[in-house]
């Protein structure tokens, strides 16, 4: 699994690099803060069978046109071990490539999370823990200040002893710095 999720996120910083050649968006869209909405799918042990569905709303502020600070809450749900998280994660965020069309970024995230799963003992309450999440993905800039955005990354709860690979794909809404 972690093969795979590695090859794809190289794939994808690469795609990214390759297509940042397009001519740069306005102005107004260049270095912004920005809020997002997502739709994510968490995969569990690399199994097509261990899939489930969620959601993620983030904020990020940036202090320049690379570097900002993120802050993100989700919730998923899937069929494997009845598992349910949801959790709340603060960190860096670096945007690769501020006046393309297509901005990769790389993100650090730590947090909290509550997380129920049949696996764990008394597995019909939730699980209090303390959550990392790293990855990253590519805004692809549509008009004006919305981007089309996907980001692939790997959450762990420590103390539930979860790891789960997360795809998202939605859209994100640049606000005017400054």
């Amino acid at each position: 699994m972690n093969r795979l999720f590695c090859a794809i996120a190289v794939f994808i910083l690469l795609t990214g690099a390759c297509l940042a050649q397009m001519p740069a968006p306005p102005a107004s869209a260049i270095s912004a803060n920005d809020v997002s909405a997502m739709f994510l799918l968490p995969i569990k042990n690399g199994s097509p069978f261990e899939v489930g569905a969620g959601g993620q709303l983030s904020g990020s502020r940036f202090f320049n046109r690379h570097i900002g600070i993120e802050l993100e809450g989700d919730y998923e749900r899937a069929s494997f071990s009845s598992f349910q998280d949801g959790g709340v994660r603060i960190g860096p965020v670096v945007r690769l490539g501020s006046n393309t069309k297509v901005q990769p970024f790389l993100e650090g995230l730590a947090g909290f999370s509550l997380v129920k799963a049949t696996y764990l003992s008394s597995g019909d309450s939730f699980h209090g823990s303390g959550s990392v999440m790293g990855g990253g993905g590519l805004d692809f800039h549509l008009s004006g200040p919305w981007f089309a955005r996907g980001q692939i990354d790997i959450q762990e709860d420590w103390t539930a002893h979860t790891t789960v690979g997360r795809v998202l794909v939605g859209i994100s809404y640049r606000l005017r710095s400054r």
